[in-house]
Formats: structure tokens, C-alpha cells, sequence
């Protein structure tokens, strides 16, 4: 499949189910649990509609394959989250197109940093996040408000100024 025929579009109800398959998926490929096996873990729509948190999936065929999000914190700064991609559409340009609507976003809106948080079984995220810009940061170097979820153990920093 092209990445032209792949729309990424905001996240609405109707992806919830084919987004908790794309994690339930991910979460059986790793040796390390994710957030996702935490019952605390909210669903993608019940953050979707808190002004702080904007979500995005790419969809293929009518079904979601990949996600993003983000969390708005202080000083005009954002945290990607869920930066996920089943794994049948990994290496072909999806997660940039994800990632491109969030930073189309996060420009229109004067955002000037991201961070995100990561953990050390998603090699091939930290590869994509260091193609994509991003720098390695330590955990004491993140902003005071920074939402540090518990598995994560690499966090990264790429400003937008």
C-alpha cells in the first residue's frame, strides 16, 4: 500500500476498537508490557475530547493502522504520545505522515518544543525519532509538568523554534 492511498484524519469513536487491536497487537510483540496491559490506561476516546490532548490515526482501507497524540503542558510545549503502527505498515512512510500532522499542528499553534517518552524495546522508534530530529534527553531535563509514564525509560526533545 502507497502512502497516498493512507488518510491520516483526527481520531472520532468509531476508531476505538481498531485502535485498542492495534495495541493489544503491539502489546503480544514485546517482551515488556506497555501502558496499554495498565487498566489505569484511558482509551484514546476518553483523552480525545479534553482540550489538552489531540489525537490522530492513519487509516487504510476504512481501518485504523496507526496513531499519534498529543498532550498539550506549559510554555507552549507538547508531548507525543502514542506514537503507535501495526506492523504490517511499518517502514513505509506512515508514521511520517502521522508525525507530519502533528507538527502541522503543533506550527499553527506556536508551539515552540516536543518531548516524548519511550521505551527501551522500540529500537526502531528511537531510530525514526532521531531520523526525525529529536534528541536524546535525560529524564531530569524534562519540563517540571512533563506526564512521565512509568515503563518509559528514554525521552527525547526536539524544539520547534
Amino acid at each position: 500500500m502507497k502512502t497516498d492511498e493512507i488518510q491520516v484524519v483526527p481520531f472520532a469513536d468509531n476508531y476505538q476498537a481498531d485502535v485498542t487491536e492495534l495495541m493489544d497487537t503491539i502489546e503480544r510483540e514485546f517482551a515488556e508490557p506497555i501502558s496499554h496491559s495498565n487498566p489505569a490506561t484511558k482509551k484514546m476516546s476518553e483523552l480525545a475530547n479534553l482540550p489538552t490532548e489531540k489525537y490522530w490515526v492513519a487509516v487504510a482501507d476504512g481501518k485504523a493502522i496507526g496513531t499519534v497524540g498529543l498532550s498539550m503542558i506549559s510554555n507552549r510545549t507538547i508531548v507525543l504520545k502514542r506514537m503507535f503502527m501495526s506492523a504490517a505498515f511499518r517502514g513505509k512512510g506512515i508514521a511520517n505522515l502521522l508525525l507530519n500532522v502533528l507538527l502541522a499542528w503543533a506550527e499553527e499553534h506556536n508551539m515552540k518544543a516536543i518531548y516524548l517518552g519511550t521505551m527501551s524495546q522500540f529500537k526502531a522508534a528511537h531510530q525514526f525519532y532521531e531520523r526525525s530530529g529529536f534528541e536524546r534527553v535525560e529524564r531530569d531535563e524534562l519540563p517540571k509538568d512533563f506526564p512521565v509514564n512509568p515503563v518509559d525509560s528514554l525521552f527525547y526533545h526536539k524544539s520547534l523554534e
